[in-house]
């Protein structure tokens, strides 16, 4: 599958490195040093959408543009000022994590933190002008039964 996704930086001995500093020392010692188990490289897939901020302001039409970043997987979204650097690549259909919330509630969650954050301005329209997927890698193993996440 040919999609738009972030470089990976880091490879994956580096992945355990940084595992193995993100669990604690206490922890490791309780439970009798566990392995980390299962490293594998997967993709969330991040939504970019562009909105449309038309002001009216001395009857002069004033276009601007607001970009949020939604993941998909967790829900979390941020505004940013510009789309992040991509780069097309081919990945397996099997190395992207399923997103774990409905499609439905993202754009309920998406709809009303827009508008909670244009609240300040009263002569506004926003507009959706573009959607645009692309995919994050991230390393996950498994430690204890948990799943861990580290930005790769």
């Amino acid at each position: 599958m040919l999609v738009n996704l972030i470089e990976v930086k880091t490879n994956e001995k580096e992945a355990l490195k940084n595992f193995l500093k993100k669990i604690p020392l206490l922890s490791k010692v309780i439970q009798f040093n566990r392995g980390i188990n299962d490293i594998n490289l997967k993709y969330i897939e991040y939504k970019i959408l562009k909105y449309k901020i038309n002001n009216y302001e001395s009857s002069i039409l004033k276009n601007n543009y607001r970009i949020v970043v939604l993941n998909t997987y967790t829900g979390y979204m941020k505004c940013v000022d510009e789309v992040p650097a991509t780069v097309k690549k081919y990945i397996a259909r099997d190395c992207i994590q399923k997103s774990k919330i409905n499609e439905y509630i993202l754009k309920n969650k998406i709809k009303g933190q827009l508008e909670n954050q244009c609240k300040k301005y009263e002569d506004e329209k926003l507009v959706l002008d573009e959607i645009l997927s692309i995919y994050k890698p991230f390393w996950t193993c498994k430690y204890n039964g948990k799943k861990i996440f580290l930005d790769a």
